[in-house]
């Protein structure tokens, strides 16, 4: 692996030896053919998407693996929509994403 990649062989993980992986998976998206730029936060059975330029997603993927049912503004994923704004911001100012600027108001809002 080149080092100025963050990445490492899936290869443990699919023999078995599960132990040391994170408690979360972060990835980038950064569009293809128009200027769209998601980021995603997946721990335990929630992923959490924050769309720069339009609404956030939340998934509960033990209920909803097919992620048909964007459960964001559902009072009862609250709690879990509060969590993964916290680990996207987080994540987006301790790694200095250029997103940083829209992410502040994640926890505002």
């Amino acid at each position: 692996m080149p080092d100025n990649y963050q990445a490492r062989s899936l290869l443990p993980l699919l023999r078995g030896a599960g132990a040391g992986w994170p408690a979360q998976v972060v990835a980038e998206f950064h569009g293809h053919r128009y200027l769209f730029s998601q980021r995603m936060v997946r721990w335990a059975n929630y992923k959490y998407v924050f769309n720069a330029s339009s609404f956030d997603e939340l998934y509960d993927l033990e209920q909803d693996p097919y992620e048909l049912e964007n459960r964001i503004d559902d009072p009862a994923s609250a709690r879990a929509a509060e969590e993964g704004r916290r680990r996207m911001l987080t994540h987006i100012l301790e790694h200095g994403d250029p997103l940083r600027f829209s992410a502040e108001c994640l926890l505002s809002g």
